[in-house]
């Protein structure tokens, strides 16, 4: 029996209660009362000689939630005791402590090992180890095998590496050295005790902030050799394994299984090629992901034990992986250029393909061999450990895109190969693209789009890269785990149709907005349109229908605005950037009234309201507008400063003289140079 004196706030109430045990004890008085430091109360007891005390406190009062204070006595026939500051600084306004009191007989006396461990209470006092716990942080090793690797049993993870203390040891890597971490982790229980003795293992795994782990459990046993195909013909093994797995926030999960239910899944499982960690054949029991929120770490509890039940001599095996789900993209530096290094990432780019083309546009363009892999904005799918558990694919797909009928990509197979640490599954590289011609395109290898080894997925701003399943063997382990693709960036955009004869249809402005959407998604740039159509304005102009918008020097195509083009902008009150579809007194498909202006102006100056609008000439553009006004759009949001705009690679989309090869080799990139120059534009915002 322990005894148990709760103090609660700056008043004390003393209770008695009994423990598991049933060992008699007295009551021993304990004194609560005022220290002689400010805001200070002690809690005094009378601690016999034998006898060991410590001490707990709570702020629920909850059985699970009571935690062990560092104090532990050793009774020497003297008054004890202890300071404890319940007001402190935001501690609660209630905190609960308890003294408990066992005697020397078979309990906890200073050279007893109350939990067998191996170490005496004495030794666990001194570690600030709990003597009632075997393994007190919950790492997988006992507190006495921490003792003697130099680990630290109060802390799951001693070197902070992400993997716990025993993890580590199971691996062999050091759990004292960080820079000596295993890709998974991976622990097993037994069942080789004496016939129908039950041994169970547990351990704590915290999943960083944000991050997520796959758990697969999976059940092996020697009782099972290849043939065995139906129960009746089956020997009559029977051992028994269960498993536990509770998270700090959410839903536990648990599960048994008899191994002589597992016949025909065994067949199934050597068939299928399932092995984990070595344990060949074994069959998956049970597989999920375990997300951490991006405000803290999750906590997983997990529990295992095996019974050999029946022939005492041919144990099975309860494997458990904990593996992480990460895709890795290049790490740049402060230039955009490649380190050689790779970090994983919860987000991912749409490929700007800037180093995908040879040639010069002139008819000879073509896409280089194996582009994808020259890529910045590419990603592969990484899972440390994977090998071990033998995975073999990775199922992707895009969804949640905001048009998710046009954009969410069908779900697609790639393959994972080993890694050279021989423990990583990684596939080929693959990138994220934006509309229909990339994502078929299948040359340069791309590959087929939606069959086996696809690198090409479709996906719009703010939708995401999901990983849908993996494959241990031939068997599918259904996942949903997401990859987001934000829009960096943000665009209010206003394009007009005026209403004069022979100007192109709202159909077809919204066609081109599409491709716009689609083609400033290399950027991050989310574009939020209006389309709408308006009336020409009621102001002198020398060609009504017609806007004049240079006064133009002689033999030139531009000059200082026209007073005709500023009382246009005037008298429709646009604010903004706007794009305008109507008539110009100009040669050109369409025109962008940029910064660039201002030098046209000069001596004199010019209101900032009169420059970022483009216009598209109906009656040059016969067509559809295509990709003409996402072209004016880059003249407004990222002009070169000091050079002609066109003079970019043939696939870039200021590019102006490229043939028609082919929607692929279109002039419809934008390369990061240009990205940086719209982030900086004052109607673009960073989104959060």
């Amino acid at each position: 029996m322990k005894q148990k004196w709760i103090l609660a706030g700056a008043s004390a109430v003393l209770a008695l209660s009994a423990t598991p045990g049933g060992r008699a004890a007295e009551r021993v008085p304990a004194r609560i009362g005022h220290a002689s430091v400010a805001d200070t109360l002690e809690l005094n007891w009378d601690a016999y000689s034998g006898w060991v005390y410590f001490i707990q406190a709570s702020n629920t009062l909850e059985e699970n939630g009571w935690f062990y204070l560092p104090e532990a006595i050793v009774g020497t026939n003297v008054e004890e005791g202890i300071l404890i500051r319940p007001q402190d600084p935001g501690a609660p306004t209630e905190q609960f402590y308890r003294v408990w009191r066992e005697t020397d007989l078979g309990g906890l006396g200073p050279d007893q090992d109350s939990d067998g461990d191996g170490l005496t209470n004495a030794q666990e006092f001194t570690l600030g180890t709990d003597p009632l716990n075997p393994d007190t942080d919950g790492d997988g090793l006992t507190d006495g095998e921490e003792n003697s690797l130099g680990t630290n049993p109060n802390d799951f993870d001693s070197d902070d590496d992400g993997i716990s203390d025993g993890g580590e040891n199971d691996q062999g890597t050091n759990p004292n050295d960080s820079g000596d971490t295993p890709a998974s982790e991976w622990f097993t229980v037994v069942g080789d005790l004496d016939e129908d003795e039950t041994k169970t293992r547990s351990r704590s795994i915290e999943i960083p902030p944000g991050e997520c782990r796959l758990v697969i459990v999976g059940a092996h046993s020697e009782e099972y050799v290849e043939g065995w195909t139906a129960p009746e013909t089956a020997p009559d093994y029977n051992d028994e394994l269960t498993w536990t797995i509770s998270p700090s926030s959410g839903t536990t999960s648990s599960g048994e299984v008899n191994v002589n239910a597992r016949h025909e899944a065994w067949n199934t499982a050597i068939q299928d090629g399932v092995a984990l960690n070595g344990f060949d054949p074994s069959c998956v029991e049970f597989h999920q992901v375990y997300e951490a929120p991006s405000d803290g770490p999750l906590t997983l509890e997990i529990e295992l034990s095996a019974t050999n039940i029946g022939d005492g001599i041919l144990p099975s095996t309860l494997v458990t992986a904990v593996l992480p789900i990460e895709v890795i993209v290049p790490e740049l530096d402060s230039n955009g250029d490649e380190t050689g290094n790779f970090v994983k990432t919860t987000t991912l780019k749409v490929a700007k393909w800037e180093e995908a083309f040879e040639g010069t546009g002139g008819g000879d363009g073509s896409v280089r061999d194996d582009f994808i892999a020259w890529d910045r904005d590419r990603f592969y799918v990484y899972i440390p450990g994977g090998n071990k558990a033998g995975l073999t694919r990775a199922e992707l797909a895009t969804e949640n895109n905001p048009d998710p009928a046009n954009y969410d990509d069908d779900p697609t197979e790639v393959d994972l190969e080993v890694h050279t640490d021989g423990e990583t599954s990684i596939s080929d590289s693959m990138i994220l693209v934006a509309d229909d011609s990339d994502d078929d395109f299948a040359d340069s290898g791309a590959g087929v789009d939606d069959a086996l080894n696809d690198r090409t997925h479709k996906v719009q701003l703010d939708g995401d890269l999901m990983i849908k399943g993996l494959f241990v063997g031939e068997q599918k382990l259904a996942l949903s785990v997401s990859f987001g693709v934000p829009a960096r960036m943000e665009l209010t955009l206003d394009f007009h149709q005026m209403n004069v004869p022979d100007v192109h249809t709202i159909a077809q402005i919204d066609e081109s907005v599409v491709m716009m959407k689609e083609v400033y998604a290399q950027a991050g740039l989310r574009i939020v349109d209006t389309v709408g159509t308006l009336a020409w304005p009621n102001i002198p102009n020398r060609d009504p229908g017609i806007l004049d918008l240079y006064d133009e020097p002689e033999g030139e195509l531009v000059g200082p605005l026209t007073d005709e083009y500023k009382l246009f902008i005037d008298s429709t009150d646009q604010v903004g950037v706007n794009i305008f579809f109507l008539k110009l007194a100009y040669p050109s498909e369409g025109v962008a009234v940029s910064f660039k202006q201002i030098a046209r102006e000069l001596p004199d100056s010019i209101a900032l309201k009169y420059l970022d609008n483009a216009f598209i000439h109906s009656a040059v553009l016969v067509g559809p507008p295509k990709h003409v006004p996402s072209h004016e759009l880059l003249h407004i949001l990222a002009p070169e400063p000091n050079k002609d705009d066109h003079l970019q690679n043939y696939f870039n989309l200021l590019n102006v003289t490229n043939v028609n090869q082919g929607p692929v080799l279109w002039s419809k990139r934008i390369n990061q140079v240009q990205e940086d120059r719209i982030r900086n534009h004052q109607d673009v915002v960073e989104t959060p």
